[in-house]
């Protein structure tokens, strides 16, 4: 298993993931109805990540096999905050197969190290609430709660 930078050619693969990861969320929460072209915008969006200086796009494989992906980009704070620049972990996602054996943190790995390179030393993520998984596992990497957005259907 490798993780490497993604190419063009990968962007179809990690827009079906995308995806996917998308509809998990959905049943999770479903406050914002997915668009009926999610496909499209994702391809789109992943294509222009693909060759950004602000954006990494990585890819996990075995073999031929892409099982995940990653995107980490560089973004800056509102001006009232002084437009400083933080790291934002858009994506990381992997096939229910992979999960638990170390690839979350070989991505982290590939991500710190380019984020030092680029000097960022914030990083930022979101993550649903009602994802209690997924808040575990950033929980375990470090991430706290410094913000918390709230909603209300009026």
């Amino acid at each position: 298993m490798q993780i490497r930078k993604a190419k063009i050619e990968d962007v179809p693969r990690i827009a079906e993931m995308a995806v996917d990861f998308n509809w998990y969320l959905d049943r999770i929460d479903q406050y914002y109805p997915l668009s009926k072209d999610l496909k499209r915008l994702f391809l789109d969006y992943f294509r222009k990540n693909t060759y950004s200086s602000r954006s990494l796009l990585l890819v996990a494989t075995e073999g031929e096999k892409i099982f995940g992906f990653a995107l980490a980009k560089i973004r800056k704070t509102p001006l009232i905050w002084g437009k400083r620049p933080y790291g934002d972990i858009s994506f990381i996602y992997l096939e229910k197969e992979y999960q638990r054996i170390g690839m979350a943190d070989r991505f982290l790995s590939h991500i710190y190290k380019w984020y030092k390179e680029k000097k960022i030393k914030e990083v930022e993520l979101t993550v649903l609430e009602k994802n209690k998984q997924a808040r575990a596992a950033w929980k375990k990497y470090g991430f706290r709660e410094y913000i918390l957005r709230l909603r209300k259907k009026i």
